[in-house]
């Protein structure tokens, strides 16, 4: 479920897709100002996420010195960022 209104600027970017949304929460960073921040990842790029807050406001946070936990499909999981792939790979 989108938390988005239909009104807010920072929700244009959001796919009309709602299945590819997913619920992203910061668990431990090195800057105190993201932990506990829980928003919608809309983007996702090799050093940051773009993540939509429950407040409608956009959010670009560093991917780096930080732990996120990732909800899919009812599934969680965590994840630091050396965990993530910095660019695109074929999985075998």
């Amino acid at each position: 479920q989108c938390i988005c209104s239909s009104k807010s600027t920072a929700c244009n970017s959001v796919p009309n897709n709602n299945s590819l949304l997913c619920s992203i929460s910061v668990v431990r960073s090195k800057y105190a100002s993201y932990v506990g921040l829980t928003g919608i990842l809309i983007q996702e790029f090799k050093h940051v996420f773009k993540v939509i807050t429950q407040k409608n406001e956009l959010k670009v946070i560093p991917k780096r010195n930080s732990v996120f936990e990732i909800e899919v499909n009812g599934f969680v999981f965590e994840r630091s960022a050396k965990k993530f792939k910095s660019k695109g790979t074929i999985d075998l």
